[in-house]
């Protein structure tokens, strides 16, 4: 068989580099990519404010003294120019993320653990907890027997709260 790269027949194909127009915009602020270079635009600061503050609202870290012998772990400033279909600026986006590289197994971390749960392991779950009859005797209880399971995205950083019968919401718990 003969193939093309044999017979030096090979076609280049374009390299697209962006998939918006590269017409000069005045407005056109490129990706910044040090603390410096986005210091320069307010856009940029005012994206890094707006992450700052949603990071302390969401307590996200606390100030604790350094254990001795251990990597501190750095963060650094990552931006992203966030743009519509056409290729107009919809808004500047900045992210602080830590610089976990720095760290070693063993002498700064023993274990990670991410509390993340897919929606289809809870639906799993839940399938398999209806066959048994102490969950559907729960579920009467609870007057949630007729209740149909629908999909629905949790709203990212909201937090449940009690509300109503506390004997009832701790039986129910305990039954679990």
């Amino acid at each position: 068989m003969v193939v093309r790269s044999k017979t030096n027949s090979l076609k280049s194909k374009p390299l697209i580099t962006s998939r918006h127009s590269l017409s000069p915009d005045p407005s056109h602020i490129p990706e910044p990519a040090t603390y410096h270079q986005a210091s320069k635009y307010p856009e940029c600061n005012h994206a890094m404010q707006a992450e700052f503050l949603a990071l302390m609202r969401n307590k996200t870290w606390t100030l604790v003294p350094p254990p001795l012998n251990s990597n501190i772990v750095g963060c650094k400033w990552v931006y992203r120019v966030k743009r519509k279909v056409d290729g107009s600026i919809e808004r500047h986006k900045a992210r602080l993320v830590a610089k976990y590289f720095h760290q070693e197994e063993g002498v700064d971390y023993f274990d990670t653990f991410s509390p993340v749960v897919k929606p289809i392991t809870i639906r799993l779950v839940l399938s398999l907890a209806v066959t048994n009859k102490h969950i559907r005797d729960l579920l009467r209880r609870t007057n949630m027997a007729d209740a149909k399971p629908i999909s629905s995205s949790a709203e990212s950083g909201s937090r449940l709260t009690l509300s109503g019968d506390t004997c009832l919401y701790r039986s129910i718990v305990g039954a679990l």
